[in-house]
């Protein structure tokens, strides 16, 4: 991954460690948000990188993401 895309990553690690949602309350952007984390976690198992994994907080969205009823 670029360094400029590390430092996007890097960003939303830091913001959805202060929040609970992207912009502190649900919107579309979370469910946007939670597809891509979704894609890069499956591109991290299947080419063993660590783009998504290395993350906590972005992990952290995506499970509160999908235990919404």
């Amino acid at each position: 991954m670029s360094t400029s895309g590390k430092y996007k990553f890097s960003g939303l690690n830091e913001i959805l460690g202060k929040r609970e949602w992207a912009l502190g309350y649900l919107t579309c952007l979370d469910f946007i948000l939670a597809e891509l984390i979704e894609r890069f976690t499956d591109m991290d198992k299947e080419i063993g990188s660590k783009v998504a994994t290395d993350y906590p907080n972005l992990q952290a969205h995506f499970k509160r993401f999908l235990e919404l009823p």
